[in-house]
């Protein structure tokens, strides 16, 4: 379990396999995210990550994004199925400025795996939906029905992307919640975050379990554009739909 109240319970080494099962339990009194990357060069650390966000890097050259569970509100938490080989990585909140304020947390994925056993040659999870991430849309592979899916998520954009499943409340809309976000996130929120994974890219794939109520949902990417810096909801990437 990895806390989100400043994520000091990350496992320090894990061993590398056919995904890292990432359960992160929102234990703070803020929402939390942690997004998984992977830490490229020489003496990179959590605390590099940090310094380069706070120099003003969305996406520091020497880390690559890998996904990692997504908006947790308090009392609840996340699963997510993410892949990982051997190397160093870190977790980070990037909800609101909580990487700018440390939310970062070092761990080592070690090859004590049998040999020829690790994420490239271990069979997939089995899903029951696909939920593809494109230049600004969202598609799901068919209808969500109440109750708990494996949903395989994939990047085939031709940059980072992420998902968040939100349930929206009685009468809202997409939109509110958004207004919302911009608005700097003051009174009730307007949609409550069900699952979902941060943004990881093109090419690679995550496997999310979520359990979806009765009701109207949304998913939205929050990612800002490597052109212009706007998050890719102001460029359409929402996708509103009814969970019978």
């Amino acid at each position: 379990m990895l806390r989100n109240d400043g994520i000091p319970r990350a496992a320090r080494r894990l061993v590398a396999a056919a995904a890292l099962a990432a359960g992160f339990g929102c234990r703070g009194t803020a929402w939390h995210e942690a997004l998984i990357v992977r830490l490229e060069g020489e003496g990179r650390r959590a605390a590099t990550y940090v310094d380069s966000v706070r120099a003003g890097a969305d996406f520091p050259g020497f880390a690559v994004d890998l996904g990692g569970p997504g908006l947790t509100v308090p009392g609840d938490s996340t699963d997510l199925l993410v892949p990982l080989a051997p190397g160093r990585y870190a977790l980070a909140c990037w909800f609101a400025d909580h990487v700018k304020l440390g939310m970062v947390h070092d761990f080592e994925v070690t090859p004590d795996s049998p040999p020829g056993v690790g994420p490239e040659t271990a069979a997939e999870p089995a899903a029951d939906l696909v939920a593809t991430m494109f230049y600004y849309a969202f598609r799901l592979s068919g209808p969500v029905a109440a109750g708990p899916h494996l949903i395989r998520v994939e990047n085939r954009g031709p940059q980072p992307h992420e998902l968040d499943f939100f349930r929206l409340r009685p009468g809202r809309t997409a939109r509110d919640y958004l207004a919302w976000t911009a608005g700097g996130r003051k009174g009730p929120a307007p949609a409550v975050p069900v699952g979902g994974t941060l943004d990881f890219l093109p090419g690679h794939r995550v496997w999310l379990p979520v359990t979806f109520e009765r009701g109207r949902h949304f998913a939205v990417c929050h990612v800002p554009d490597a052109g212009d810096g706007r998050p890719h909801y102001d460029r359409g990437m929402v996708l509103e739909f009814d969970v019978p």
